[in-house]
């Protein structure tokens, strides 16, 4: 799971511009290991850790722009 875990980190280095630097910025080892469950312990396989992880960024950038959008 660390090799999974530093490949995230990554991911989302380079997606930081599209809802990933909350990720980046405030996420520990810890909140990316917890990707690897279900909110009831379930096991999550790695590719269903890495939809969850694109999600939880797409929901991010999702809110960041209509902050930006309700701004003006």
């Amino acid at each position: 799971m660390k090799e999974q875990i530093e490949l995230m980190k990554q991911w989302c280095n380079d997606h930081y511009e599209q809802g990933a630097d909350t990720m980046v910025e405030c996420w520990s080892d810890t909140d990316f290991a917890e990707l690897f469950t279900t909110h009831d312990g379930q096991p999550r396989t790695t590719e269903q850790a890495w939809e969850a992880l694109r999600a939880v960024a797409s929901v991010y950038a999702e809110r960041q722009a209509d902050a930006r959008n309700s701004a003006f």
